[in-house]
């Protein structure tokens, strides 16, 4: 199921990479809900802790190293 979702998250981050200055924010927002929830039913302890990934996309910053792969399938174009 993982390599299926990665397609799918690596066209969003396309559409979002194609998207103009004016319509980025409000479809940035959408994308990144919708990689997350592509992502929730994937999730296993090799992502690290689900909370830490949230907290990073909350805050922002450097992720957390534990959640490093989560992120790379989450930012993969």
């Amino acid at each position: 199921m993982r390599a299926e979702t990665q397609d799918d998250i690596i066209a969003l981050n396309r559409a979002l990479d194609r998207a103009n200055a004016s319509e980025r924010p409000q479809i940035e927002h959408a994308v990144v809900r919708a990689k997350v929830a592509l992502m929730e039913p994937l999730w296993a302890e090799d992502w690290g802790e689900l909370k830490d990934f949230r907290d990073w996309l909350a805050k922002g910053g450097t992720p957390p190293a534990k959640t490093q792969p989560a992120v790379d399938y989450f930012q993969r174009r």
